[in-house]
């Protein structure tokens, strides 16, 4: 039995793997591994990649160890985020509708972590596939989910003592209170004794 060129072309081209086809989307953490040592700081980008498909709203929640470092974010700038929290453990970024449909690949959000004691800190993006509560890369239909595939990150820290974060409410404003009124509590005695003094 005799082939054409050409037919059997055709059968190479049906036969070979599409990478392309029904690709789906990436969220990922960048670098996945670093070792730090206690009390520096470092970045952590959050990269989406559409894997060549029209996205409408991204949302990414990542579960970080609250004991082992601190965060502050920093938004990219290719996407306006609508949502950038932090919660004990728990960070959470999303852009809202994209108006365009965004296609490609960006960086949502710079993670800027403190390393507060020693330990392997692991920052986990959240994937379960579930409504709420798990990262959602919504394709150009507003409603499929096309994220496919997160990579998450193992920090290692090492050495020296353990960081305690200063507070940002609380007890740092009971002490300035205290402190303020005590201080005006002692230039008003002083006040009055040089009144009586002067008497």
């Amino acid at each position: 039995m005799k082939f054409s060129i050409a037919g059997l072309l055709l059968v190479l081209v049906l036969l070979a793997p599409n990478k392309t086809f029904g690709a789906g989307a990436t969220l990922s953490l960048s670098p996945v591994t670093k070792s730090v040592a206690v009390g520096e700081t470092f970045n952590v980008s959050v990269i989406l990649d559409t894997g060549g498909q029209a996205v409408s709203s991204v949302a990414a929640v990542i579960n970080y160890d609250p004991l082992l470092v601190s965060p502050v974010i920093i938004p990219g700038t290719d996407l306006v985020m609508t949502k950038s929290t932090v919660a004990s453990g728990l960070i959470t970024l999303g852009t809202g509708t994209l108006t365009p449909n965004y296609t490609g690949s960006t960086t949502l959000a710079i993670i800027n972590f403190k390393a507060l004691k020693a330990g392997t800190a692991q920052a986990t993006i959240i994937f379960t596939g579930a409504a709420t509560g798990s990262s959602v890369v919504t394709g150009a239909n507003g409603t499929t989910n096309i994220l496919s595939l997160v990579n998450s990150g193992v920090y290692t820290i090492s050495g020296g003592a353990a960081v305690i974060p200063v507070p940002t409410t609380g007890a740092v404003e009971n002490t300035l209170m205290i402190f303020g009124t005590g201080l005006l509590f002692l230039i008003m005695s002083g006040a009055g004794l040089l009144w009586n003094l002067k008497r």
